[in-house]
């Protein structure tokens, strides 16, 4: 998932006045893009992050937000025209927005744009999430009050309920913390095995 991040971040067209190229860029991790300087850079929304509406124009933001090339001219889009999500972003912000939502450019009638932000979730990671998180809180529950009754088992009939009660006031709050930090785990880990790359 890093990587298709990456290559989106990577495949953005670094237009600026300053002598900052692409290859400077390349050199960068994901996690240090807050590092760069790009105040002064514009940048070129690749067309894979727009939706299928704005193919024939390119979106371009730079520090005082969104612009459109629409063949020689280059017509700002107003800040209310921009989506709330995307309004008054850092060049950093949007990068990072591009690697997980697109863009959606429409046109007035007046010839004025607009832009909206199109987050996009795909199937799977919630059903893998709550598959992940039953499993992971199920195997430790089981696991931590199974052994209780084994204990309790081998005890002997006598002393088998006693030792069972006891052992699950004892136990139950921890067998419940341990099964909730693994439910969480297994939510987390099979959320992002069958969530969108």
């Amino acid at each position: 998932m890093i990587f298709k991040k990456a290559s989106v971040i990577l495949s953005m067209l670094l237009i600026s006045s300053q002598s900052f190229g692409m290859n400077q860029l390349t050199q960068h991790k994901f996690s240090e893009l807050d590092n760069l300087d790009l105040s002064e850079a514009t940048f070129c929304i690749p067309q894979e992050r727009m939706t299928s509406t704005s193919c024939n124009k390119q979106l371009l933001y730079n520090k005082e937000g969104f612009l459109v090339a629409d063949g020689e001219e280059v017509i700002p889009v107003n800040s209310y025209d921009t989506d709330k999500l995307l309004r008054g972003r850092k060049i950093n912000d949007i990068i990072k927005y591009g690697t997980v939502g697109k863009f959606k450019l429409s046109q007035y009638d007046n010839g004025e744009y607009k832009v909206d932000a199109v987050v996009e979730l795909k199937g799977g990671g919630i059903g893998g999430a709550w598959v992940g998180s039953t499993i992971g809180y199920g195997l430790v529950t089981f696991l931590g009050h199974g052994t209780i009754q084994l204990i309790a088992v081998c005890t002997g009939p006598v002393f088998y309920t006693a030792t069972a009660g006891t052992l699950h006031k004892m136990m139950a709050i921890p067998i419940h913390k341990a099964a909730t930090a693994a439910g969480i785990a297994g939510g987390i880990a099979l959320g992002v095995a069958t969530g969108p790359a």
